[in-house]
This record gives C-alpha cells, sequence and structure tokens, in this order.
C-alpha cells in the first residue's frame, strides 16, 4: 500500500475511536485529510516557518481506555525525526535539526523570494521555468539549515517531506537535476509532500494551468543515473524510475504534463480548481497568481521614488544573476547578498549581522559532497533586488541605482553544510556575478502576466568584486548595457524591449484555450 494511502486510512480509523459530540467532526476531517504545504512566497507567511512545525510539542486530544477525550500535550512529530540508533554513527545525530537564524534569513530575504516567484510565470517555456524553480527551492533548503542542506538527510526533516526509502537519493540518483520538479510530479498515491515540497508542486500545478500549452521539451541532453546510462535525450517520455503505475509500467513526465493531472490522483490546489474548461482554468489561475504574488500599485511600493519606466504600471527590476559551477564546491552553500550603507566592502560579517534588513537575497547551490556526474553542472541563478530596493528608497533609473549598487552591494560565501561557514569568492572557481534590469510590465487586467523584456547588464556594480562581472567579460544573462543607459528611460526603446514579449504572452494565453 503506499504511503498516503497508510496515512488517510490511519487517520479515518483513529477518528472512528471517537463517539462523542466531536465524532462526527473528526471524522469528516479524516476523510478530508490532504498534504498540507508552506507557501514561502505568500504575504501572509513572510517565508516565516510555519508554528505547526517549529514547535516542539503540541496539544493534542486523546481517547482513554473509557472513551473520555483528554488535552494533552506530547512532543511535535513535525518538529523534527528522531533517529534510530544505528544511524548514531553515520553522521546523522539524535534528531534532525535546522539553522538557528533560519527564520530570520527567510524573512529578510522575502522580498526577493516573492518577486521570484512571480517571475517564474512570466517564462515562455516551461524548461527555463522548470530551471528557475529549482534555484528557489535550492535557496529555501539552504535558509532552513540544519538537515535541510545535506542532500542525503534532507527527506527526514518533516517540512521536506517522507516517502518510502530515501527521497533525496532517489530524486538525485534516478531524475535529472534541471527537470527535477516536472519529473517529480509524482501522483499522491506515490508520496507524501509534506510543506516545502508541496509547494514547489503547487507551483508547478499553477504554471501548468496559467500556461496550458506548454510542457517539457526535449533539449539534446541526457543523464547518467543508476537507473538511466545517458544513451538517449531526456523527453516527456524518459521513464521515471523506480515509481510504477499498478500495471508495472514506470510513469514518465507525459502522464503530469498538465494542471489536471493530478485530479487524477485526487489531490489538487485552491487556485486550481476542478470544473472549469482550459481557457477558464487559465484565467482563475493567472488572477491568483497576481493577487497572491504580484506587487501593490496603491502603496507606494511598486516603484518607490521612480519606476525607471514610463508606464504607470511597468518599471525597472533589477536582479543580481549568479552564474556557477554546483561541482565547483562540494556540500551544499549559498551566496548572501546585501544593500549595506555606503562604501560597504566584502569585509567578514558575523551570523547576527547576516540576519539584518541589510539582507536583501540568497542564491542557494543545494548539491551532494561528491560531484554530480552530469552532462551540465553549471547553475544560473537570480536573485531579485528591486522590493529592497524601494524600501531603501533607492529609485529605480539605471543612473540612480547603478551608482547605489557600485557603493553598497556586495556579497559573502558561505559553505552551510557542516556549517563551515565563510568561504572566499575564490573559491568558487567559476563564480561570475551580475547586475542586470529587465522593463516589467504588469497589467491592469489581472487574467494577464507580468511581461519581461530581455535583461540589460551593467559592469559597473560589480566591477573589481571578488567573483563580480568585470568590464570586457560576457555577461551570464542578456546583453551589455550602454556606458549612458539615461537615453533608454522613458523612451520608445524602452517601450521597444517588451513589446515583442507582450505579443508573445498575448499568444501564449489564447494558444491553449
Amino acid at each position: 500500500m503506499a504511503p498516503a494511502q497508510i496515512l488517510c486510512e490511519e487517520a479515518i480509523s483513529i477518528a472512528k475511536h471517537f463517539t462523542g459530540p466531536s465524532a462526527t467532526r473528526y471524522q469528516a476531517a479524516a476523510e478530508n485529510l490532504r498534504a498540507p504545504y508552506w507557501d514561502w512566497a505568500s504575504n501572509d507567511t513572510q517565508s516565516r516557518i510555519p508554528d505547526v512545525v517549529s514547535a516542539p510539542t503540541i496539544n493534542v486530544v486523546r481517547l482513554s481506555p473509557d472513551g473520555t477525550e483528554n488535552n494533552v500535550s506530547i512532543a511535535n512529530p513535525l518538529y523534527s525525526y528522531k533517529f534510530a540508533a544505528i544511524h548514531a554513527d553515520g553522521g546523522f545525530g539524535a534528531t534532525t535539526v535546522r539553522g538557528s537564524n533560519a527564520n530570520e534569513i527567510l524573512v529578510n530575504s522575502f522580498p526577493s523570494r516573492q518577486q521570484g516567484v512571480l517571475a517564474l510565470f512570466s517564462f515562455p517555456d516551461f524548461n527555463s521555468f522548470s530551471t528557475n524553480a529549482e534555484g528557489i527551492h535550492g535557496e529555501v533548503h539552504t535558509d532552513v539549515g540544519g538537515n535541510m542542506v545535506v542532500v542525503d538527510q534532507a527527506g527526514f526533516d518533516p517540512i521536506f517531506c517522507k516517502l518510502l526509502n530515501s527521497y533525496p537519493k532517489v530524486w538525485r540518483q534516478h531524475i535529472p537535476i534541471r527537470e527535477a520538479y516536472c519529473h517529480m510530479r509524482l501522483p499522491a498515491n506515490h508520496y507524501i509532500p509534506f510543506y516545502s515540497h508541496c509547494q514547489v508542486d503547487r507551483i508547478y500545478s499553477l504554471y501548468q494551468a496559467s500556461h496550458p500549452s506548454l510542457a517539457l521539451t526535449a533539449d539534446g541532453t541526457s543523464t547518467i543515473t543508476f537507473a538511466l546510462h545517458g544513451d538517449k535525450e531526456d523527453d516527456l517520455f524518459t521513464p521515471l524510475y523506480p515509481f510504477r503505475h499498478p500495471n508495472g509500467i514506470e510513469f514518465n513526465s507525459d502522464d503530469i504534463k498538465t494542471a489536471q493531472s493530478t485530479f487524477t490522483y485526487g489531490y489538487t490546489y485552491p487556485e486550481v480548481p476542478v470544473g472549469l474548461s482550459e481557457r477558464d482554468l487559465q484565467t482563475y489561475t493567472t488572477k491568483m497568481i497576481n493577487k497572491l504574488y504580484g506587487p501593490s500599485f496603491d502603496d507606494g511600493s511598486f516603484a518607490g521614488n521612480a519606476s525607471g519606466a514610463q508606464a504607470p504600471t511597468a518599471r525597472l527590476e533589477w536582479s543580481a544573476n549568479v552564474l556557477v559551477d554546483s561541482n565547483d564546491v562540494n556540500g551544499t552553500h549559498r551566496v548572501l547578498f546585501y544593500i549595506g550603507n555606503s562604501n560597504s566592502s566584502n569585509s567578514s560579517l558575523s551570523d547576527n549581522y547576516r540576519s539584518d534588513d541589510s539582507l536583501v537575497g540568497v542564491a542557494g547551490i543545494f548539491t551532494g559532497t561528491t560531484p554530480m556526474e552530469m552532462g551540465n553542472t553549471m547553475l544560473n541563478l537570480t536573485v531579485p533586488l528591486t522590493g529592497d530596493l524601494v524600501k531603501k528608497n533607492i529609485a529605480l533609473r539605471p543612473n540612480d541605482t547603478v551608482p547605489e549598487l557600485a557603493s553598497r552591494l556586495y556579497w559573502v560565501v558561505e559553505k552551510v553544510q557542516d556549517m563551515v561557514g565563510e568561504i572566499p569568492p575564490t573559491d568558487l572557481k567559476t563564480l561570475k556575478i551580475a547586475v542586470s534590469s529587465t522593463v516589467t510590465q504588469y497589467f491592469p487586467d489581472t487574467a494577464l502576466l507580468p511581461v519581461k523584456s530581455d535583461p540589460l547588464t551593467y559592469y559597473t556594480p560589480t566591477a573589481g568584486k571578488d567573483g563580480g562581472l568585470q568590464p570586457g567579460e560576457a555577461p551570464p544573462v542578456g546583453v551589455v548595457a550602454p556606458p549612458v543607459v539615461d537615453s533608454l528611460v522613458g523612451t520608445n526603446t524602452t517601450a521597444a524591449r517588451f513589446r515583442k514579449h507582450k505579443r508573445s504572452r498575448a499568444h501564449l494565453k489564447h494558444k491553449g484555450g
């Protein structure tokens, strides 16, 4: 029997023991039990770890032998996992743990994370969406800390998920990392996604509902894993070992390429309701995406002092782009970005300072202790900066933003696995950090997703900084911005940067319906 079935049937069995006034309520709750998710990009949570998984103890109702209901306090099974004694020598410790300052880092990097999640839905192809979703997922792992940064141990923390056997090993050994989540969209009766990974599954559902004509496309790459030998490129029909249909045939990505595919397996999400036509579902889900993650245009938080663009619902959006080989350093590590006071430098920072409001974003490299055997281990991660620029009253025009970032933007590389701490950026031989801007057009009609221009990359904010893009080097994204950028602002040239993407988005909106 599959683990989710066991969970639900056990809940129903327990509920049936209640015979008093609350029996009907408990039994109905058990029948409706589904795996919860932690939306680490919502305004409600601000990325805070939910209380239900962060409280060491919880109060529950326990039946005594005579049927009396008693309120008792018990150790919270969602707070940590207790390892069996036989694993004590395997580097596991007695229980799973999380980083001591996880909430501070998660909350302070929330604006960047929320903007990054919204940006996922502007990618015009599924592969780009999937690659960038993997980047945000890895960043959450590094920010939670503790066992969550260890690939072979992360699956034991209840905040991750639980699966028969070791989920991280299944994921890393059997599934191409570049497409991990298009492949891991497995039916509910094969795994129980808890909190963070249920959220990733939800984001995939939202993308599929808002982009019904898009799916994974073969890009010529193949992956050598325990089950696959790399002799065939990865595509929609690549077997997803070891997960099988009841008839013994392996699942593949074609089985789960639409938002409605989850209906077959008995679950969905609030933003992807059952019973709508494809076009109506696309409209409904898109409106919910904008409502949940879109900026406000009414409270001054959209553009601050100046948007850098002419239209009232358009602005220049800024990001730090991180190009790095995940095999440069063995074990999970991250790049923390700060916008400090004027004339800040890449000096060493105390752990307390790392959690203050100078922190504006994190690029997480979630990787194992041994080099991955893959055709392409390069990561191109994006850390949005716009929300924090507005909060710090830095105008979004290039002639304002570029000099501010040149003097105030800095970063620290930290190896979080084994609590090694700060390491020199030069230890990451391929590290290349750049700053870029895109013109992003939002629409009064919330049935339309934001449209982004091609990025422009600037040398000045990173010149002379370890790991930064230097003048004359090829940018990791887009093209190099002209030395004089003022002429681009508020002109037809600016509008032209997103015009072709607007046409493309309109095509995508109506193609599938």
